[in-house]
């Protein structure tokens, strides 16, 4: 029998079920009563939909009014039941119906139903109920000492605490669970680690511990976070021994042969695709230069300047966004920031090559950069940094690299401040974080406004792959990934080609003049300025306010008083903010590097030399970056002051 069920305000079966309701209420209405449980369960449900404004138009306030006195029969009939019946309800109830059990206990308070051998035999047959239990504060409140004990036992309270406390919440799939205060933090910890070191820890799992933010709540002992890395590396290893993995391969290399571009990708023989870089063109680069060709030969940098290592959630696939668990606290490294941060270790490996043949380094480079060359182009006085030798120990590289960048950072924040660098005032200025470094500029950024959803509709309907715009004929074979895709390819339909469920969202279009029908009937954007602009936040988060021509800027004011983006003046984007913190501390997030915390206070991590290796040219990426970012902020500030912009 097909029962009535709500599950939420968003359900898709919603239509059918508010026929079915109808159906119900109409029998009770003829005189039928309600018979068992199942009946009353059904009885509540229909309630819900009630409250949440769902049920057939034709209803009146009184009809309305009459099937909430539902809810007292409810009532009336679970504080009538006795302990001994819950477990035999349980057997009766119907699929689907079990956890509204918990509900209407919690909701009514009922108390003396919920006893431990009632509960055991209970979640003998179904030991999910256990979970869905946890779901209700009062319920839990009023049974601590029971239900510790319970989760102590059950297998799975391990990936429930996980759940709760650790992982990402992206879809609304989990809600949230009540544990028991008597359930310490110590038994928390001891949960987590007998789960890791059992047979059945799931690789996804074990990685949500590694990924935890430990705090008072949910402490995790190193011993804990010890066993679930050798846990992990247990599992990656039967993975590959299973050959359920897909390989990538991909290189650097640098040539020398005569009239070669200055880059070109080739497949070598080996069917690995390679990225090539022409040598002479390094070799005659001067030092300052050799930063600048990081950023657009490397492509480190964009044409407005953002940094394209950085981890953009508009690249994610679907498929990656809904697969495995994702940390709340993790930075999301999906497979296209993996292959450009690869990409950008073996290119700086590259270049120290090339340089090394002309008796330079990276931190030579470096140095001339910012004592120099800044000075010369921006009157920018830095002072001098104290840069690593080239037979310096990888550890001691590192230590000093980041020293030196975070110097660098609060110098140039003093140079926003002060309009100079002074020694004594940088001294005695106390230093900030380095992504608090500010920006000469006061609207140096335009930062999307994640929360407001008018923006986030149209970068829906442009950007989304799921809008299915861009599905129509004559194309629905030629694989555009967006509707904006659409748009630029120029194709040609009518509003009449769109199906009936793709035309409300066309109406949108038109109604706010996105679109307009031309004297054929074809359907054209006409604020395709507002729509590329619209990419850029939707690709970075941000876009550059003095990168573009006044139309453009006159548009991202109009966005602004619609409370679609807000104005920022650090000297990074908060995505690129994310990007260095990430690999600099673990403040934020709990699966970086943190290669500055790790190194910078004396002790030296136990990594392997490829480790130690990894992180030094991580940073000279970042400090390359930091330089890019410092040398457009005041070429931005030289040209603005020219034509007194700002």
């Amino acid at each position: 029998m097909e029962r009535v069920h709500y599950y939420s305000d968003y359900d898709m079966s919603i239509p059918l079920h508010i026929e079915r309701m109808a159906n119900v209420v109409r029998s009770y209405e003829e005189g039928n009563q309600p018979d068992g449980i199942n009946d009353y369960l059904e009885m509540y449900h229909i309630v819900q939909f009630i409250e949440h404004g769902k049920y057939p138009q034709d209803w009146n306030e009184n009809k309305i009014a009459a099937i909430k006195q539902y809810k007292g029969k409810v009532a009336t009939y679970f504080s009538h039941l006795q302990s001994n019946d819950l477990p035999v309800i349980f057997g009766e109830i119907e699929r689907g119906y079990e956890s509204s059990v918990w509900q209407i206990i919690n909701q009514f308070k009922i108390k003396g139903l919920i006893t431990e051998n009632g509960l055991r035999e209970i979640l003998k047959e179904k030991n999910w109920l256990l979970k869905d239990l946890l779901e209700h504060r009062w319920i839990v409140e009023q049974n601590q000492i029971l239900l510790t004990a319970l989760l102590k036992e059950n297998e799975h309270t391990a990936e429930w605490l996980l759940e709760q406390y650790v992982e990402e919440n992206r879809f609304c799939q989990h809600r949230d669970l009540y544990f028991p205060k008597s359930l310490s933090g110590q038994d928390k910890d001891a949960i987590i680690r007998n789960y890791v070191n059992s047979d059945k820890a799931n690789l996804n799992y074990v990685r949500l511990v590694l990924a935890a933010k430990r705090s008072a709540d949910f402490p995790l002992h190193p011993l804990t976070i010890k066993a679930a890395r050798k846990k992990e590396k247990a599992l990656n290893e039967a993975i590959f021994a299973m050959g359920a993995v897909h390989v990538a391969s991909y290189g650097v290399a640098l040539t020398v042969e005569q009239n070669a571009p200055v880059r070109e990708r080739k497949v070598d023989e080996e069917g690995r695709t390679m990225f090539v870089y022409n040598k002479k063109l390094i070799d005659e680069c001067q030092d300052a230069t050799i930063i600048y060709y990081c950023g657009q030969v490397f492509e480190f940098t964009e044409e407005y300047g953002f940094i394209t290592l950085i981890s953009k959630d508009a690249e994610t696939d679907a498929f990656e966004k809904v697969t495995g668990l994702h940390a709340r606290n993790a930075y999301d490294l999906d497979m296209a920031f993996r292959m450009r941060e690869n990409m950008s270790y073996l290119q700086m490996q590259a270049l120290e090559c090339a340089l090394l043949d002309t008796d330079r380094n990276i931190e030579g480079v470096i140095k001339a950069f910012y004592e120099d060359f800044l000075k010369t182009e921006y009157g920018y006085k830095g002072l001098s940094l104290t840069l690593p030798k080239h037979d310096d120990s990888l550890i001691l590289k590192i230590r000093s690299l980041a020293i030196e960048m975070d110097a660098v950072a609060h110098q140039y924040d003093c140079y926003v401040n002060y309009g100079s660098i002074d020694k004594d005032i940088v001294e005695l200025t106390p230093p900030q974080k380095l992504t608090e470094t500010k920006s000469l500029l006061s609207h140096r950024y335009c930062i999307l406004n994640r929360d407001n959803t008018d923006v986030w509709y149209l970068i829906y309907l442009f950007f989304g792959s799921q809008s299915m715009l861009f599905f129509v004929e004559p194309c629905k074979d030629a694989h555009f990934r967006n509707y904006y895709e659409f748009l630029e390819n120029g194709i040609e339909v009518k509003y009449e080609d769109y199906e009936n469920y793709q035309r409300p969202d066309i109406d949108r279009l038109l109604e706010k003049g996105y679109l307009v029908k031309d004297e054929k009937g074809i359907l054209r954007c006409v604020k395709m300025r507002e729509v590329r602009l619209l990419k850029h936040l939707y690709e970075y988060g941000a876009c550059s306010y003095w990168g573009y021509p006044k139309e453009e800027r006159m548009i991202l004011d109009d966005m602004v008083s619609k409370g679609w983006i807000s104005l920022d003046n650090h000297l990074l984007s908060p995505a690129e903010r994310d990007y260095f913190s990430y690999y600099l501390n673990n403040e934020k997030f709990t699966n970086g590097p943190a290669i500055r915390n790790n190194y910078a206070h004396g002790t030296t991590p136990s990594y392997s030399e490829e480790k130690h290796k990894k992180n030094y040219f991580q940073l000279l990426v970042l400090f390359v970056l930091l330089l890019l970012k410092i040398s457009e902020d005041l070429d931005m500030k030289r040209y603005l002051g020219k034509y007194g912009l700002e």
